[in-house]
């Protein structure tokens, strides 16, 4: 398949005004219908890139193989974004077999509901953070403290000790810190095991002096999934669970997907974007995959801590280097900040990401470091 120039004039007309798209570098991204990723700069346009890309392939909808195309984003305001500016002009792009939302909405439809079914006997009615900790908490709140005396180990004691271990904040705090720490513990049924953190430290298993504890908090879980309620992590595991126990799906999903495209691919945490590689980038997919985004605009995870690397790792990347917000002066200056990594190429090419301003906004003011902490946030 390949974008024709007129459908490029066309995506022009509609996404910016009748302006053009330059020849240097989002021509050749538009055009590019390979499996590599594209890192772009602030203000580069390369979400309306993204569109004009998907506008183009819309045009030639339904394709040969009545394959369709795959659009993922972090956010629901991204997705709503791509649907303001194109379901009018291309409404078939958000018809079967086309599928263009979030990643999670993708995993839940396709992979963990019918997953919490096959296993749990329930579909996911209830997929949110927030619901899933009440959840958590009711059930906290019911355990039993260890009574004086006692020889025994009680799970409410040490869940309380793991979370609050050599912090010193009050009472309700450390409740507070408890069930957060709860509601991060990460069941693996595979190995019939609960870790937590980045580096998946076993807390409890199956077997040995906590055997008890990784039952009464597994059969919680599982309590809460047969009611259709889940955490947003929760639906990964249960994504995994299922392909693993049924390979055809994702044969199946890589017949319906040709083309898959994950816009702000740098908000994506590393089990998410897993699954998505584990399906359509597997050895035996013909499916083409770019993931778009900016390594520099990472900021938080899903706990809210800086990061140091985001954790995408762009491939055989495509540039976006122009920025049509900076202006030449700011784009200087914001080019230091930046990460100067080399990146894997499929023909050893070495590129270096740059920032280039190419706003001109007449009389420049020079860039300005505005330094504020907790005592003058109110001068701001």
């Amino acid at each position: 398949m390949t974008i024709s120039d007129q459908h490029i004039k066309e995506a022009e007309s509609i996404l910016i005004n009748g302006k053009t798209f330059d020849e240097q570098e989002r021509v050749p991204f538009i055009k590019n219908l390979k499996t590599r990723d594209l890192l772009a700069v602030p203000g580069s346009g390369k979400t309306t890139a993204l569109q004009a890309k998907l506008y183009c392939l819309a045009k030639q909808m339904p394709f040969e193989d009545r394959s369709g195309v795959l659009v993922l984003s972090h956010t629901n305001k991204a997705v709503e974004e791509i649907e303001k500016k194109l379901k009018d002009h291309c409404p078939q792009l958000f018809e079967y077999p086309n599928f263009v939302g979030t990643v999670q909405g993708f995993v839940n439809r396709f992979l963990a509901s019918p997953g919490c079914m096959d296993q749990y006997g329930s579909y996911i009615h209830i997929n949110d953070d927030n619901r899933y900790e009440n959840a958590m908490k009711f059930f906290y709140l019911s355990l039993p403290w260890k009574p004086k005396n006692s020889n025994d180990n009680f799970l409410k004691n040490d869940l309380y000790r793991r979370a609050n271990y050599d912090k010193n904040i009050s009472a309700a705090e450390k409740e507070k810190n408890t069930i957060k720490y709860l509601c991060d513990l990460k069941l693996d049924i595979k190995n019939n095991k609960i870790s937590y953190g980045s580096k998946d430290t076993t807390i409890y298993k199956l077997g040995g002096k906590t055997d008890n504890f990784f039952v009464c908090i597994r059969n919680h879980k599982f309590n809460l999934f047969s009611q259709g309620v889940t955490a947003f992590f929760d639906s990964y595991h249960i994504a995994n669970e299922y392909t693993e126990r049924y390979q055809s799906v994702k044969r199946i999903l890589c017949k319906r997907f040709r083309y898959i495209f994950i816009d702000e691919a740098q908000d994506l945490e590393k089990y998410q974007l897993d699954i998505i590689e584990s399906i359509f980038y597997a050895k035996e997919s013909n499916c083409v995959i770019q993931r778009i985004g900016d390594i520099n605009q990472s900021i938080y995870n899903s706990g809210k801590a800086i990061k140091v690397e985001c954790d995408w790792k762009p491939r055989n990347p495509m540039y976006l280097n122009t920025s049509l917000r900076l202006t030449k002066e700011v784009a200087e200056v914001v080019d230091y900040f930046t990460l100067k990594k080399q990146f894997e190429h499929s023909n050893n090419e070495s590129h270096e990401f740059k920032v280039i301003g190419a706003s001109d906004i007449g009389q420049t003011i020079k860039p300005h470091l505005i330094i504020f902490d907790d005592n003058t946030t109110g001068q701001l």
